[in-house]
């Protein structure tokens, strides 16, 4: 029942990441023909990590982050919080319970290869904080506020770089919502609803 649980969990990630991909490309597709090739001559659109339509001025989220070396993750937002740490040797905690490694290597591939179109700088304080994401490699430390767009949804403005040297930009706003499903996701459950408690702990993850 408990490898059910997980499988079902499993394709229910991957489903709405499926499904957040088709809106997002839909509402590109539903522009007229002349409103694209307007965009499209005016930012150089370029197609980047599988299909999401940015322009040339976009990087990654993370650029100088080695996927390999996080050793724990946590997520943020007003009504949840997620914390993820890593043993080393493939085992995985979520919260203080044991988390599904495989969901979890999902959610490690969806913030490396996150696209941030650059963007000119905005007030956080004049909208409404989504998500926090902050990831630690060793003795490093990455973090990202994601912030609503306006009301609209379609893009989720971010802040990322350094509190000196913040770095502005916005990205698909389907792509919050994907990171808290992979997130729920990773969380394995028996047919009680009970999670299994895991000895990974900060300190097994060298964190304080």
């Amino acid at each position: 029942m408990a490898g059910m649980l997980k499988a079902a969990g499993a394709l229910l990630a991957a489903g709405v990441a499926v499904f957040a991909v088709f809106f997002c490309l839909g509402h590109t597709q539903a522009q007229t023909a002349p409103e694209q090739a307007a965009v499209q001559q005016s930012e150089g659109l370029v197609q980047a990590d599988g299909g999401d339509d940015v322009s040339d001025g976009y990087s990654l989220l993370f650029p100088d982050l080695n996927a390999e070396a996080i050793t724990a993750i946590s997520i943020d937002t007003p009504e949840s919080s997620f914390r993820f740490y890593t043993d080393g040797n493939g085992g995985v905690s979520v919260n203080g319970r044991q988390a599904d490694a495989e969901i979890y290597g999902t959610l490690v591939d969806q913030i490396s290869g996150l696209p941030v179109d650059v963007s000119a700088a905005f007030s956080a304080g004049s909208t409404k904080l989504l998500l926090t994401l902050t990831v630690y490699t060793g003795s490093e430390r990455h973090t990202a506020r994601f912030y609503e767009d306006g009301g609209t949804g379609e893009f989720a403005r971010v802040i990322a770089g350094t509190e000196g040297e913040p770095e502005y930009g916005q990205t698909c706003g389907w792509r919050v919502g994907t990171l808290m499903m992979t997130c729920e996701g990773t969380r394995i459950q028996d047919e009680r609803g009970n999670e299994q408690p895991t000895d990974i702990s900060p300190s097994a993850a060298g964190q304080p």
